[in-house]
């Protein structure tokens, strides 16, 4: 019986990966060779996730709506995003599943300033938005350090 409870515990105490998983979609503008040839090369490396409006931007109100797949044991969330000439590109989901089979993952900077940038993580939906995530750390260090050091320094005028 304390086996059962123990295996009920830990069963659901441990739960799967989720990553949002899309791809954005491309302007309307974008001339018909330029979407074929950009599929091209898409399809030869990466296993393309649903098309989603709101990929792009984690910010918009729909953003929540995107897709969410489950990942395997050890797998990562990913987000792959290239910003050039006004268009920005991209491409959500597990790290296992975005990349076909015999593809070499190259060793790109997790930086949304700069293009193209690739990060990865490894928190339920971490793939959402890098920036206001190190943002969020940064915030509660400082709070952190801050409170302490107002502590020390109470407890030193006493």
């Amino acid at each position: 019986m304390l086996a059962l409870l123990v295996a009920l515990i830990s069963s659901s105490s441990a739960t799967a990966l989720q990553c949002y998983s899309c791809v954005s979609s491309l302007p309307a503008s974008t001339p018909i060779d330029a979407q074929h040839a950009l599929k091209t090369i898409l399809y030869s490396a990466y296993n393309l996730p649903p098309v989603s409006r709101s990929c792009a931007d984690s910010e918009d109100t729909y953003f929540k709506t995107v897709s969410q797949t489950d990942c395997p044991p050890g797998d990562h969330c990913m987000k792959i995003s290239v910003k050039e000439q006004g268009l920005i590109f991209v491409m959500r989901g597990c790290q296992s599943a975005l990349y076909r089979n015999g593809v070499t993952i190259t060793r790109v900077e997790c930086n949304n300033n700069k293009s193209p940038s690739i990060c990865r993580c490894s928190e339920s939906l971490c793939n959402s938005s890098f920036s206001n995530r190190i943002s969020y750390f940064v915030f509660v260090f400082l709070f952190v350090f801050n409170t302490l050091t107002f502590i020390v320094s109470l407890v030193n005028a006493i």
